[in-house]
């Protein structure tokens, strides 16, 4: 062990063996929330271009049009739209309603800023700006107060990086917007510091809470996120909810099976969440994403579309629609092809493609890999990398970062480094301490990254930078748990009161508390 690891793990500072651990988490949380709030207004309120998107949330507020305050202004991709109201007009377009959890915070937001403005129908996203800056600071504070076993240095610094990647104008920007990605990425950062939690005997059921709050926004804000119950589940059901009463013998034996009650029970909502989300998932894009998956992602690059086509049972005139989307001018959907063809736009003809040619697969995760690192502030998840103007500048980390490095092997090596590191980091850490659990949140970010790259890849296949952006998020957030898990004490026994194999992460206490519960009979 280097000494600058031994001095971060082992001596901590004058001052923080002066104050309580609560009120150095309170003080981060509070600090991590002024600064979340300046890095977003200041100096100017920092937001997202509006995307054609946006409109499947606002049309399910009402019968009438949401439309922004500013009339002049461009309705999508160029500048940030705070102020939105109702018209009392109908509609332009039929309302096709995307089903998602963000619809009750756009109902909340609704309620709130017409209570503030006197204006009913008034919907101020200035206000959610600024709620965001505050939840920031709350997770922030959640962090630090679950490394409270390392030392004031380790705590600083993760909660410091917890802070830098929260408040970046890429996942930020998404507060000031009616998207559905923003209650996704609010789950995410939740479901990492509730595994945590989850993960440190003594605070399970703080885990059990925040799990449960982040992982029904995970699957409920875009039906693409439901790919995530798969590692959501492993962790629920791998990581036991510990008993400390009874012999230890009793409770080895019957916590494998009690343990995981509550952690199933979990799954068994955010199934049926999942299946909500399914079921109420427009039947026009049912249709349409596997044919842009078909048509951007494999034609576009295709040499020989024509014969593709024919070999996925299309006929070979459906060539001159290679590359387009459903969207585009010309596109097939306004054509007799899309209704009579429509049953094979699915993605099991894709995966039947896929399958019988598997170096068609390389296109589309070198696609993937190059959009993964190329998310900026003027992207805003929304525009095309590159094109349109700029909106409001802003210094990005993650923009930053993916200047540098970018490609198919950067995404690989990263991930299998992540993984070996998370992997290492719980092998070194006590089973239930705060080290073991910093490490099974960072291999569940990891998890996450992986799990919504594939969904993404193979999914549409455009506006990939948009659909990456819970990857992204997940990516980043290795970082600090893989950090603060390293650089703290173990949890084994040793002089300082640290927990036990039984214990939770409560030093001497928890380890009396678990010395009485073997003497019971």
């Amino acid at each position: 062990m280097s000494r600058f690891t031994s001095i971060a793990m082992d001596a901590s500072s004058r001052f923080s063996r002066g104050l309580p651990s609560a009120l150095i988490s309170v003080a981060t949380g509070l600090i991590a929330a002024v600064v979340a709030l300046l890095r977003a207004t200041v100096p100017t309120f920092a937001g997202q271009g509006p995307h054609p998107d946006g409109d499947r949330y606002l049309c399910q507020l009402g019968t009438d049009a949401v439309e922004p305050v500013l009339k002049d202004a461009p309705r999508y991709w160029d500048f940030a739209l705070f102020e939105w109201q109702h018209t009392g007009s109908p509609p332009a377009s039929p309302c096709i309603p995307y089903p998602s959890s963000q619809i009750w915070v756009l109902r909340a937001l609704e309620w709130f800023s017409s209570a503030i403005s006197g204006r009913p129908g008034t919907l101020d996203f200035h206000w959610l700006v600024i709620a965001n800056g505050l939840l920031i600071g709350l997770i922030v504070g959640l962090f630090a107060s679950a490394a409270n076993r390392a030392s004031l240095a380790v705590r600083l610094l993760g909660s410091a990086l917890m802070l830098l990647i929260l408040s970046d104008p890429v996942f930020a920007s998404y507060a000031a917007g009616p998207m559905g990605e923003y209650v996704g990425l609010v789950g995410v950062a939740l479901v990492g510091v509730g595994t945590v939690y989850y993960s440190t005997f003594g605070r399970q059921w703080w885990g059990v809470l925040l799990v449960g709050a982040g992982g029904w926004l995970v699957v409920t804000s875009k039906v693409q996120m439901i790919t995530l119950l798969v590692p959501l589940a492993a962790m629920l059901l791998w990581i036991p909810i510990s008993s400390r009463r009874g012999r230890r013998r009793r409770r080895s034996v019957t916590g494998a099976f009690t343990g995981r009650i509550i952690g199933a029970a979990m799954v068994v909502v955010f199934v049926a969440s999942a299946g909500w989300m399914l079921s109420n998932n427009p039947k026009e894009f049912q249709q349409i994403n596997p044919w842009e998956l078909i048509s951007v992602g494999i034609l576009g690059p295709s040499h020989t579309p024509a014969q593709d086509l024919e070999e996925m049972g299309f006929p070979a005139e459906m060539a001159k629609y290679a590359g387009k989307t459903a969207g585009d001018e010309g596109s097939v959907m306004h054509t007799p092809e899309w209704r009579e063809y429509g049953d094979r736009m699915n993605y099991g003809t894709v995966a039947r493609f896929l399958l019988a040619h598997p170096d068609r697969v390389w296109p589309l995760f070198n696609t993937g890999a190059y959009d993964f690192f190329v998310a900026q502030p003027t992207y805003m998840g929304a525009n095309e990398p590159g094109h349109g103007p700029k909106k409001q500048p802003a210094f990005s980390l993650i923009a930053a970062v993916g200047k540098a490095i970018n490609g198919l092997h950067f995404f690989v090596v990263g991930g299998a480094l992540a993984f070996t590191l998370g992997a290492l980091a719980r092998r070194r850490s006590q089973r239930g301490s705060p080290a073991w659990g910093f490490a099974n949140a960072a291999l569940l970010m990891a998890a996450f990254t992986v799990v919504q790259f594939i969904t993404a890849v193979f999914g549409e296949a455009i506006e990939n930078t948009k659909h990456l952006v819970f990857a992204i998020l997940s990516s980043t957030l290795v970082v600090p748990f893989i950090a603060v898990s390293l650089l703290q004490p173990t949890g084994k026994l040793d002089g300082d009161g640290a927990p036990g194999e039984d214990a939770p992460a409560d030093g001497a206490v928890a380890s009396e508390e678990g010395r009485a519960a073997d003497t019971e009979p």
